[in-house]
Parts: structure tokens; sequence; C-alpha cells
């Protein structure tokens, strides 16, 4: 999610403060002090070192925070992430903009906030900070180096989630891990230099790189396949989403009513199935998130799978469908399910590389509609746990939109449950 999302949602100038001040004086073994400050064009001078202070300047529309005098390799960095975008509309002025922004003397003046550090960090042109749902990054691009930053009062879950991905042993595409705090609120890791697959350049072949995030994607989810009673883990999950929303203060009665008229009608088409509530299935420990913005192309065309905070254990399927249905975008998401549905061929368009075990599922209408039910209830599971933070003062755009998708998607599975127990 970028600055300009979570400046609406939560008190982000606040959390950044207390967040870097803490891991600042953690790691550098000082005393530091982070303040957030609205940018007034103009009345910003550049005096950050004479007062031993970093002064780094927030573009909420990309994401970053940069220093007041950026080096090449910052500038750089902005230009090879940000010049693309997916969407073809808007390439043309995104590149003014990203000019725009690399431009030293022009480029503070598109910035909405600034941060200042006290004392100056070592080598702070060289350094960025990225906003996140649940961690704050910062990057030292002459170091090649990050570090993943718990944000103030959020779920150290997140941050244990990730390094148990990045302790599996094996050879992985996963960023190097260095260090660990001993209270374990960041993490230290050797930073890859590449580029979103949703960033890439759109001209340059996407196909290979995507094949082979697929395949890394099986060979991950196979170390953990098992198996589990259907009504067992749709039970666990329905309790969780009870429990979450009984306690998260953005959930109020009528939110509370809606989700278990949806948690009813998920039931009801189940119970459609014959046999449904009686059968195995398949469960993985995946990514949780696995789309275009988490997998990474460097500059020798290697592949990098990063932002493992919401691995956990789903159904096999989840990161196929989360990529495949693009349902971080919720938006359209039930024209898409439909066509689920209709065509067992859906995923050939979207997925380059489907797993076999997967592949023997989509081909039967049957199993198709069951596994979409079983998403829909873990994508309202995920999407309910991104709005428990008590520090949030709203629900997520995502959430919204997947509001108004929810009920019409959920007809047109119930219909489909019925057509196959008529066909019976």
């Amino acid at each position: 999610m970028k600055i300009q999302q979570l400046l609406k949602r939560e008190p982000f100038g606040e959390i950044i403060e207390k967040t870097l001040s803490k891991f600042l004086s953690d790691y550098y073994k000082a005393t530091y002090k982070v303040t957030w400050k609205k940018h007034i064009i103009f009345r910003t001078s550049k005096r950050g070192h004479l007062n031993n202070k970093s002064i780094f300047y927030c573009n909420p529309y990309i994401n970053l925070i940069f220093s007041e005098t950026p080096g090449e390799l910052v500038i750089d960095f902005i230009r090879e992430n940000y010049t693309n975008t997916p969407l073809y509309y808007k390439r043309f002025l995104q590149k003014i903009y990203i000019r725009l922004i690399t431009n030293i003397k022009i480029g503070r003046y598109l910035c909405t906030h600034y941060v200042e550090i006290s004392p100056s960090l070592p080598s702070c042109k060289n350094i960025v900070f990225l906003g996140g749902n649940n961690r704050i990054r910062m990057l030292d691009l002459e170091a090649m180096l990050t570090w993943d930053i718990l944000k103030w009062r959020f779920d150290q879950k997140y941050i244990l989630s990730e390094l148990a991905v990045k302790n599996q042993p094996g050879s992985w595409p996963f960023p190097y891990l260095r260090s660990v705090a001993k209270d374990g609120t960041w993490y230290k890791s050797e930073y890859v230099h590449a580029v979103s697959l949703n960033r890439l350049d759109y001209k340059k072949n996407h196909l290979p790189f995507l094949v082979s995030s697929l395949k890394t994607l099986e060979s991950w989810l196979d170390l953990s396949v098992l198996t589990s009673n259907f009504e067992t883990y749709v039970g666990n999950i329905t309790k969780e989403i009870i429990k979450l929303v009984e306690n998260a203060p953005l959930f109020n009665e009528n939110d509370s009513i809606m989700i278990h008229k949806w948690l009813g009608i998920i039931g009801r088409s189940l119970q459609k199935q014959e046999n449904c509530l009686n059968i195995s299935v398949e469960l993985a420990k995946g990514h949780g998130d696995f789309q275009s913005g988490n997998i990474l192309v460097d500059s020798t065309e290697n592949v990098w799978i990063v932002d493992w905070e919401h691995s956990q254990i789903r159904q096999f399927a989840y990161d196929y469908f989360v990529f495949a249905l693009q349902s971080r975008y919720p938006k359209g998401l039930t024209r898409r399910i439909q066509e689920v549905i209709q065509n067992e061929t859906y995923f050939d368009k979207l997925l380059p590389y489907i797993p076999p075990r997967l592949q023997k599922m989509l081909v039967v209408k049957r199993l198709r509609v069951v596994s979409l039910l079983l998403f829909l209830l873990e994508e309202l599971l995920w999407n309910i746990q991104e709005n428990t933070n008590s520090m949030f003062t709203c629900q997520s755009g995502s959430w919204l939109l997947l509001q108004k998708e929810m009920p019409q998607a959920l007809k047109l599975l119930g219909d489909a449950c019925s057509q196959n127990v008529n066909r019976r």
C-alpha cells in the first residue's frame, strides 16, 4: 500500500517517528530523533547537515522517502522502479512525472511531507525509505542492504512469517538474511537490485519470468502439502473470521450482519455439493500475496519472490487464484469468477505454467466451483485481517471494493452449485 493511502488510513507521521526513532537508536547504538513534518513549499531550507540533521522528502504518490541531496544511486533507483507503469494510459504522464521528481531542483516541490532525522544518518544520500502495510523498509543502495522494520504497534506475526520463510533450508530466490534484531522487530537482508514484474519495461517479454516464479511457487508449496478434512478447514476459517470481526473496532454491527450472511451463503452452497464436506482438501503454506508487484527481475534476469509477510497455510490453489483473479484489486472480481465457472481454460490465458495437481482440479467444474467458494472464504479472512489493527482509522479500499463484489460473486457460485445438484 502506498504512503498516499496510508496517510488516509492511519497516523502515518506518528508511526514513522516512533518506528524509525526506535530502529535507528537500536541499530546505530545512539539516541536518534525522527520528526515528520508537512512540507510547505519554499519554507524548508537545505540546512540539515549544518545542524547535524538529515532531511528526507516524502513523495506519497510513488511511495518513497528520499534524501534532500539524493545521490546518483537514488536517482537511478527512482527511474528504474517507477518510470514504467502497468497502466498503459498513464505511461506518458508517468515518464514526465518521474523526470520531474529526479530533477534535484524540482523534485522536492512535488513532495507533501519531509522527515528530519537527528543526528544525521551516515551515507544518507544513498538511503531511501518505502512505506508498507505492516513495515517500513530502509534501503542503503550503496551498501546493497535493506532493513525491514515492523511498524510501531503492529503485529509481530508479519515479521515472524518473513523470517520463517527466509530460514527455510535450501536454495530459494529470496534475499539473503544478514541479521535479526534481538526483539524481532526488524531484520537486515541483502538488497536485490531488481524491478518488479509490473514495473518492468512493457516491451520486454515477461513470460519467462512469470513461468519461473510459478514453478518456484509450486516447489515451495510442495514442501508443505498436507490434506485436511474439508468441513474442519472451513469451520476453522469461519470461527476465526467471526472472532476477528467481534473484536475489531473498525467493524460495526452492520458489518457483522453482512459477514455472517456471507458465511451462511458459503456454508449452504458447499452443502449442496454431494459429499463435499466429507472430502479432503489439499493445503500448503503459500505466499499469501502472490502478485506481480512481489515478483522481481534483476539485471541478469534472475527472478526473486519477496514480501512473504502473509504466508500461512491455505488451499494449494490459493496463490494461483490470487494472481489469476487479480483479487488484490477486487473491482471486477465477480466477472472474472464468472469466466472461471464457465470456462475451464480461463487460467491457461493468465498462468503460462499450471502445476499438474491444480490442472486436475480446474478441468472439473464442480471442483472449480468448490475451490472458488473456499477461495472467497479465505479472501474474506485475508481482508478482515488487514483491517483489525487498532491504529487504523478507516477500512481499506480493497475491503470496500470486495464488499461490492462479494454478494454477486456468491450468488453466481451458489447458482452453479444448484445446477450441479440438479444434474445428478
